[in-house]
């Protein structure tokens, strides 16, 4: 009988790893662990300097805020002050007017005495240098006065002291840049072109202390007139004016000589002067086609 052979029951061999392919495999689990530990650990901390930069960043802004707050108070405050110091200016200067003013009338008629004669020139000059760049209509005032004084040399001192406030307001309507004819000796019949505006200004007649003068267009060839307005020594510019268009024109009498008619014609932005309610104004949109493509507002003074 033949005895067959029983199958082996010996397990296959498991390959065995020579050590270069132990070293590798090693060296290939430290690299990745090392790898993901350091990305962990890179990770960690620039999650750690952005929430740092986040935190400075927060506290910037509410400094920022805090800064923002606090100068926004110191402006308020600056504000309220200044509005303060404004009101108690504007209430200083009205009780100073008013005194002044009050003590100027009650002084009564100059012809009384020099003294009277010399207290109210002052007065009327306080006033007049104080209050010269207020809309303040003092020509009354100083024609009033002007043909109650008799001796010559008060007369050329009253007249002196308007003259020096027309001079201060010309100069300040007109620095740096608009037009000053500066002195301007003129005579009857002539005619002075104005180079910032479309008019020219016509010597009318000239008088014994006035000098009349008319504004005509020269947007057309006919041209329109406004005048003639009646110049003295008493004219200050931001009061005595003619608004044209952006423009305003004033013609001012420099020369404290009868004999030597001189005059001073400034051109200066209309917001520079205040406007003074005309019922006439109503209708300068339709009479301003008669003068040109400018809007030209009513005179301020005797029909300027």
């Amino acid at each position: 009988m033949v005895n067959e052979s029983e199958p082996s029951s010996t397990a296959p061999e498991t390959p065995v790893m020579n050590p270069e392919e132990k070293k590798l495999k090693v060296w290939d689990l430290i690299i990745r662990g090392g790898i993901g530990t350091l990305v962990t650990v890179l990770i960690a901390v620039i999650g750690f300097k952005m929430e740092a930069n986040r935190a400075k960043l927060a506290q910037k802004e509410e400094a920022n805020r805090v800064m923002i707050a606090e100068t926004n108070k110191a402006m308020m405050a600056l504000r309220e002050s200044s509005l303060r110091q404004k009101e108690m200016d504007v209430n200083l200067g009205l009780k100073i007017f008013d005194t002044l003013l009050a003590h100027y009338l009650q002084l009564g008629a100059p012809q009384e005495s020099s003294d009277g004669r010399r207290q109210k020139i002052l007065l009327l000059r306080i006033i007049s240098l104080n209050f010269q760049d207020s809309p303040l209509n003092l020509r009354p005032l100083f024609e009033q006065l002007d043909s109650q004084i008799t001796d010559p040399k008060e007369k050329a001192a009253l007249r002196q002291i308007a003259l020096e406030v027309a001079r201060r307001q010309a100069f300040r309507l007109t620095f740096p840049n608009e037009w000053d004819s500066g002195p301007l000796p003129v005579k009857q019949g002539d005619i002075i072109p104005l180079p910032s505006v479309p008019a020219k200004i016509s010597v009318d007649d000239i008088s014994h202390d006035q000098i009349k003068v008319s504004l005509k267009s020269t947007y057309t060839q006919e041209g329109r007139s406004l005048g003639p307005f009646n110049i003295n020594y008493f004219d200050m510019p931001i009061i005595d004016n003619t608004k044209l268009g952006e423009k305003r024109v004033a013609v001012l009498r420099l020369e404290n000589d009868d004999t030597k008619p001189v005059i001073r014609i400034i051109t200066f932005p209309s917001y520079l002067a205040s406007d003074r309610f005309d019922i006439k104004e109503m209708t300068q949109d339709i009479r301003a086609s008669d003068f040109g493509t400018q809007k030209m507002q009513e005179p301020n003074k005797e029909g300027r």
